[in-house]
């Protein structure tokens, strides 16, 4: 598969540098003694980032994975995000 071949071992190997830089950047850009959206600023930006990288995709286009997956999961009805309990 597609998917294992791009987070196989040794191509994350390839990238651990590069990671560990990009997660230290973000975290040191965050604000301080003030509150922010952890979720937008760290968790969605450093993922973004991995998947850009690890997929070749246009790195300054990052943030359309993060509104493709939420297009791919998105209720038929345009009410949200799929409920996966219903």
């Amino acid at each position: 598969m597609l998917a294992r071949r791009v987070v196989a071992p040794t191509r994350t190997d390839q990238h651990a540098g590069q990671i560990r830089e990009r997660v230290r950047r973000i975290l040191d850009s965050l604000p301080r003694n003030e509150v922010f959206d952890w979720v937008d600023l760290v968790s969605v930006e450093v993922t973004t980032q991995m998947l850009a990288t690890l997929f070749d995709f246009p790195f300054e286009e990052r943030r359309r994975l993060t509104y493709w997956s939420d297009v791919a999961v998105m209720d038929v009805n345009g009410s949200g995000i799929v409920d996966v309990d219903s």
